[in-house]
């Protein structure tokens, strides 16, 4: 059974392509793809593709690497 967790996430997020940084976890599942290499290099590549906006969700390291990209 899909937990409450899992079902808001589907609901909210199920539009957009969805990348997590994480040390612990590789390869991707059926909700995203999962980044254990270096942000400034993926903010790179990801700038190169179509698309207007990246809207980033996570903690204040995370979101200090998007900043000195900008």
């Amino acid at each position: 059974m899909m937990s409450f967790v899992d079902l808001i996430w589907i609901i909210t997020y199920s539009d957009y392509k969805n990348y997590v940084f994480s040390k612990s976890v590789s390869g991707s599942d059926e909700y995203a793809s999962f980044i254990d290499g270096d942000v400034k290099t993926f903010i790179k590549d990801i700038k190169q593709k179509p698309g207007k906006a990246i809207w980033s969700i996570g903690g204040g390291n995370l979101a200090r690497e998007f900043f000195k990209e900008n």
